[in-house]
């Protein structure tokens, strides 16, 4: 049965940062059928709209759990994988896994691990999804020091370095 999966990113950009969610399909005039809801099939459906949903606003409430514990978020990945099978004669959405990435310089696994159930708690969209079992996942993002002379990326390099 199909998994529908949507990622949003928070990324610390000045005043407050920012928020950007996408859908897998990437379709702005979303269409869905049959096909696309319950096969697999190509384009959007309700469901992936729903994942871009929980990935925003989780993203947006852990960066807020973060700089509010005192660290610095420079980035916040989100991604939401949203479980759609039927059972017992109806489609259901009975699970998402979240797995939500974070980098913030002086923070750990664990201390990631307790503000994103925090922020978990926080989120209205997964307040409104309450019904729903949400499985959350959270990953220390580790960005490798930078090299006097290698070339570096523009999302490879510390805003602060």
């Amino acid at each position: 049965m199909p998994i529908r999966t949507s990622e949003a990113e928070w990324v610390n950009e000045g005043a407050g940062g920012g928020c950007r969610f996408l859908p897998r399909s990437a379709e702005a005039d979303s269409v869905f059928d049959f096909r696309s809801r319950m096969q697999a099939g190509p384009g959007s459906s309700p469901e992936e709209l729903i994942g871009a949903a929980e990935a925003g606003c989780l993203s947006m409430a852990l960066a807020a759990r973060l700089a509010a514990a005192g660290f610095r978020p420079e980035r916040v990945k989100t991604t939401a994988r949203v479980h759609f099978a039927p059972k017992g004669g109806e489609w259901r959405i009975d699970r998402i896994d979240v797995t939500a990435q974070a980098a913030a310089p002086g923070l750990t696994e664990a201390r990631l691990a307790s503000l994103a159930r925090q922020a978990q708690d926080d989120s209205p969209v997964t307040r409104a999804l309450g019904g729903v079992y949400i499985a959350i996942d959270a990953q220390l993002i580790q960005r490798p020091p930078d090299v006097q002379g290698a070339a570096v990326g523009p999302g490879d390099r510390h805003a602060d370095a």
